[in-house]
């Protein structure tokens, strides 16, 4: 958790100390909020915004330089199917967060067919009982699923292959390997891009059998100016059903989007390209930070642009002369909107 989110969570504390060691000139208050649950619905913002006032302005060291003034609508969702007694498909399980790329996917056949030739990725363990299909695949963020290989849909492209024929779970097995393959959202018929903030991002994230129920959990990153009920959640249960599955209820937090022209993009804005000598403009990110949550807030670093995006992956760093020179930037922003 180096660059998401300890390291910036350090750097803070530092850049406000060398704002006040350089004798910055402060009018407002400066609060430090540090909270323990953003990946799992900010419930700790939200109790804090019930007890203490919120900031008039804020960043949020949570994303990318030079600055982020908008983020994608968040949306998790579940889709199930019952698996037939008759099959010879026993188990199956992977992932661990539906926001996390699956790196690790395996399942368990009573048996296989005959001579299968598997996907790169996959290997077939003869066991006590039957067979064992493990997927490996890339570990990502969700908000960034190509940059990962999804070892859920790798296992569900071998199991398409190693299911013996005639298997009453294939259809089952095809049509959600249909529905999900595509990280653009196609197989859902939810495909989408705005100019403010991207194409639409899918990644389905977990999967597990339990009663003989298999339950997949997929992440959702959408275009912000676009009005999901009608022109989004509405297909997912008619392209599930289908498919040969069920829709769970949809579940989602509002984007953001602050304009380019704001006085709080424009000054971090400012202060970047100043110190870097650059002419970078404002990104947008699929991914959620706590500036979501507050009346007026951006994402301000700590990644940069050249800088290889690690977070939710094995073996998580930043350089140390990006942290140091992060801290900086943090520090001049504390001191000019202070």
């Amino acid at each position: 958790g180096v660059l998401d989110n300890k390291g910036p969570g350090i750097a803070s504390l530092y850049a406000l100390l060398a704002a006040l060691a350089a004798g910055a000139k402060l009018s407002r208050k400066i609060v430090l909020i540090f909270g323990g649950d953003e990946e799992s619905g900010m419930r700790c913002l939200r109790h804090y915004l019930e007890v203490a006032r919120a900031p008039d302005i804020a960043f949020s060291p949570d994303g990318g330089f030079p600055v982020i003034h908008c983020e994608k609508t968040i949306a998790h969702g579940t889709l199930s199917a019952e698996i037939p007694k008759s099959s010879t498909l026993q188990s199956m399980e992977g992932g661990t967060r539906s926001n996390v790329v699956p790196a690790q996917a395996t399942a368990m056949l009573g048996s296989v067919k005959e001579g299968v030739a598997l996907p790169q990725g996959v290997e077939l363990d003869e066991m006590d009982g039957g067979y064992l299909l493990r997927a490996k695949g890339i570990p990502a963020h969700a908000s960034t699923p190509e940059m990962g290989k999804n070892a859920i849909i790798l296992l569900l492209d071998a199991l398409l292959l190693a299911l013996p024929s005639g298997d009453s779970a294939y259809p089952f097995i095809a049509g959600l390997q249909k529905l999900c393959c595509h990280s653009d959202g196609s197989g859902l018929g939810i495909a989408c891009v705005d100019s403010a903030s991207g194409p639409l991002t899918f990644n389905l994230g977990v999967i597990g059998v339990r009663e003989g129920m298999i339950s997949a959990v997929f992440d959702i990153r959408h275009p912000v100016t676009i009005d999901p009920e009608d022109n989004l959640y509405k297909r997912i249960p008619r392209a599930a059903e289908a498919a040969g599955w069920q829709a769970g209820s949809i579940s989602h937090s509002p984007g953001l989007f602050v304009p380019q022209e704001h006085v709080l993009v424009e000054t971090l804005l400012g202060i970047y390209n100043e110190i870097n000598q650059s002419a970078d403009l404002p990104l947008a990110i699929g991914g959620g930070t706590y500036a979501r949550m507050l009346p007026c807030a951006v994402a301000y670093g700590m990644l940069f642009p050249n800088d290889v995006e690690t977070a939710h992956m094995a073996d998580e760093y930043i350089s140390v002369d990006s942290f140091m020179k992060a801290t900086r930037i943090f520090a001049h922003a504390i001191a000019k909107l202070g």
